[in-house]
């Protein structure tokens, strides 16, 4: 079985290892991990040995680092919604 190459993944996973995670957010994994150190990028969470970092906290770092809110996909439907005068459908 062959591994999975970031570039060539049809959708990124919702929590994905250190080097997709540093495709994910367009650098090499050493850089992406550096990072990490130095608190300029989240943490992973760890499931038993395995260190993954969680898709929604890689977008918020990102918009962190743009100066821009971070939205969850819930909120932008919400937003739009508003924009468009809809009540959002309740869960």
């Amino acid at each position: 079985m062959t591994r999975a190459r970031p570039q060539y993944l049809p959708n990124w996973p919702r929590r994905m290892q250190a080097p997709f995670a540093a495709a994910y957010m367009g650098i090499s994994k050493t850089k992406f991990l550096d990072g990490v150190r130095a608190g300029r990028y989240p943490k992973p969470f760890h499931d038993g040995s395995n260190a993954l970092w969680y898709i929604e906290d890689l977008d918020e770092s990102l918009d962190r680092l743009k100066g821009t809110r971070a939205s969850s996909g819930r909120q932008l439907v919400r937003e739009r919604l508003n924009d468009l005068g809809q009540d959002a459908p309740r869960q």
